[in-house]
């Protein structure tokens, strides 16, 4: 898949049972283990900070130290306008032929000193498409539920995600959330 576009989520898709077999058999969900970790990735980063010279332990580092090294990399791009090539999150602007222009698309584009542009890919294989945009209406969605929506419009945005694809799923889902953040969101989403 890597070779078609830059994502290496479609494995929840093509592999949905064995994803779920292995997540399930986790203690806890990947957002558990985010939230007890970053605190210690954040003292490592301070500590590492106050030193003369600092060196990053990859076993103290969310997404280890590539992630850091690929930061590290586009802020130079940027800083010193190389036009270096990287894997981005931009508006499509025709680089994805049969998309919209103003859809955020993961392709591979170049960054220099004060734009990003995003490189033409070649058209989607057929089968890849079909998930492609219904993962992209599932983001349109959910988008335009948390800007003016309400409830069910949250709800609908979650039924179109191609692994919820049941009501009762969607709503036990969407309640939960809506429970758990509470006065975070509005009103208009919690009805």
């Amino acid at each position: 898949m890597t070779r078609l576009i830059p994502s290496h989520y479609f494995q929840y898709y093509y592999f949905e049972r064995e994803m779920v077999s292995m997540l399930k058999a986790k203690p806890q969900s990947r957002g558990a283990d985010l939230l007890e970790h970053t605190p210690s990735f954040w003292d490592h980063y301070r500590e590492e900070a106050a030193k003369e010279v600092p060196e990053l332990d990859p076993a103290r580092s969310r997404g280890a130290i590539y992630e850091l090294d690929f930061a590290l990399d586009v802020v130079d791009s940027i800083v010193n306008d190389r036009g270096r090539r990287f894997a981005i999150n931009a508006p499509n602007n025709g680089s994805m032929p049969g998309f919209d222009d103003d859809l955020v698309v993961e392709t591979e584009g170049t960054v220099g000193a004060d734009w990003v542009r995003t490189i033409e890919a070649p058209e989607l294989p057929r089968h890849v498409r079909g998930l492609v945009e219904k993962l992209a209406e599932y983001q349109r969605l959910t988008a335009d539920a948390a800007w003016s929506g309400d409830r069910r419009d949250g709800i609908n945005a979650l039924m179109s995600h191609p692994l919820v694809r049941e009501l009762d799923t969607a709503e036990a889902m969407y309640d939960e959330m809506a429970g758990r953040l509470g006065d975070l969101i509005p009103e208009r989403l919690r009805k």
